[in-house]
């Protein structure tokens, strides 16, 4: 069966796209066929705060690619960044981000030469097992392949100009929740303290010409944070939430049949 084209997050970015994207802590591939119906341009699977193991994550894959759902993970792991870019994932995003030379290493291991030194193999799966000569799959690796850092804790910040300014490193995200609690406010996601660092960051990373990622689920700070010019992908935290509260609403909705049977 021919795998169909999936979207490319890279060149909706280089085009001056908003991309939309979903986290996915659930196990169940079925959320990638419903985030693909429901519009979003990407799913990330959450390996940080999740059970997901390596056969989950090609399921994931392979059903993203049915419905040409690019896969971005968010990995805390990063031993198998090889194994899972010729798996089929789209871009890797590498939580607690604290040193240039931790970009650096993450650069190398995801992108090929002349920018990093991803190790080769004819015949993976990105590659269509080999049915795609290797010069096309590498322009195309070239092309797609995203590294999302993010920058959230004390030493991350710190570090954030030489960090962001490391060449391969392609969109720059902020963590509010680990920032909080660097900053000593854990849970208070909107503290000023948080803004002023999340501010930082976006406007050096607009300095480099990076696009910046915001996850969260509040729609004023996302039209608050749109007016910079830099901020090009949006995720909704997470798919369970977003069960969660369709849940809570359907049982709301049917609330009447419990008040009603009282009265008989």
């Amino acid at each position: 069966m021919a795998m169909m084209e999936r979207k490319n997050i890279k060149k909706m970015l280089e085009n001056g796209e908003m991309v939309l994207g979903l986290t996915c802590q659930l196990t169940d591939p079925t959320v990638a066929e419903m985030a693909a119906l429901a519009g979003y341009d990407y799913i990330r699977l959450d390996c940080e705060h999740s059970m997901l193991d390596f056969s989950m994550i090609r399921d994931f894959i392979h059903t993203a690619d049915s419905v040409s759902l690019p896969v971005i993970m968010r990995v805390t792991r990063t031993d198998d960044l090889t194994a899972l870019a010729d798996l089929g994932v789209a871009g890797f995003q590498i939580p607690h981000m604290h040193s240039a030379e931790q970009a650096k290493e993450m650069v190398q291991k995801v992108k090929y030469a002349p920018v990093g030194i991803r190790g080769y193999c004819n015949a993976v799966r990105a590659q269509k097992y080999g049915c795609t000569p290797f010069h096309e799959y590498y322009e195309q690796a070239a092309e797609e392949t995203l590294l999302i850092v993010q920058i959230e804790d004390a030493e991350g910040i710190e570090h954030m100009e030489e960090i962001i300014a490391v060449e391969g490193v392609d969109v720059i995200c902020t963590g509010k929740g680990d920032l909080s609690q660097g900053l000593g406010v854990i849970g208070d996601l909107y503290n000023p303290m948080v803004d002023e660092v999340e501010n930082k960051i976006m406007e050096i990373a607009a300095k480099y010409h990076k696009p910046c990622l915001v996850v969260g689920k509040n729609k004023n700070h996302w039209i608050e944070l749109v007016s910079k010019k830099n901020v090009a992908m949006a995720e909704y935290v997470d798919d369970i939430e977003v069960l969660m509260k369709a849940l809570k609403s359907a049982r709301e909705n049917m609330q009447y049949l419990k008040d009603a049977r009282k009265n008989y």
